[in-house]
């Protein structure tokens, strides 16, 4: 797995999955020292890359993987934090990754992440943002401010059925 992930020429989707099964293999005794710490170097890189196409992948495996046995190969909260509003911020990095980095960043309550949700949903330059919206609300019910529940009103009635669900789920967030 971890010569799979460390592969740039390899196929995407075998890397995605190998890096999904991270913490799993890692909470193991069977990695080598010298293979748990390759694995800790390439989340370390791949949380960090935003051009990888494996940002988003990563970053909520080193989530996951901060929150188990084996938390001492995963980055800080804080570093994830901080890579995961990069991602997010980054323009040219994939969408998929943004959108979960967004989400990542709101876990764990990067004090930035609210500013940049609310950037997300003034945007409404082209449906390419309507994803970037989605997050934007799911992290706005993330952080669980009632301070947010005017931005995030305004989709409740969208016809766009994915503002829609998003909407409705974080004001429940919010009210809960």
């Amino acid at each position: 797995s971890i010569a799979a992930i460390a592969d740039p020429t390899g196929d995407l989707i075998w890397r995605d999955y190998c890096i999904q099964k991270l913490p799993e293999l890692l909470n193991t005794e069977g990695p080598a020292d010298e293979d748990r710490r390759a694995a800790a170097v390439l989340l370390d890189t791949l949380t960090a890359d935003s051009a990888s196409g494996l940002a988003g992948t990563t970053l909520i495996t080193a989530m996951r993987l901060s929150r188990s046995p084996a938390a001492d190969l995963a980055p800080s909260t804080t570093v994830l934090s901080d890579r995961a509003l990069a991602i997010a911020s980054d323009s040219d990095a994939p969408l998929p990754d943004r959108v979960t980095a967004l989400q990542v960043a709101a876990i764990h309550q990067h004090p930035e992440t609210a500013r940049l949700a609310l950037d997300f949903l003034a945007d409404r330059s082209s449906s390419s943002t309507t994803m970037l919206r989605v997050g934007a609300i799911a992290a706005l019910g993330e952080l669980g401010d009632a301070s947010h529940r005017e931005a995030i009103e305004r989709y409740r009635f969208s016809a766009d059925t994915r503002l829609r669900a998003a909407a409705r789920t974080a004001l429940a967030r919010i009210d809960n």
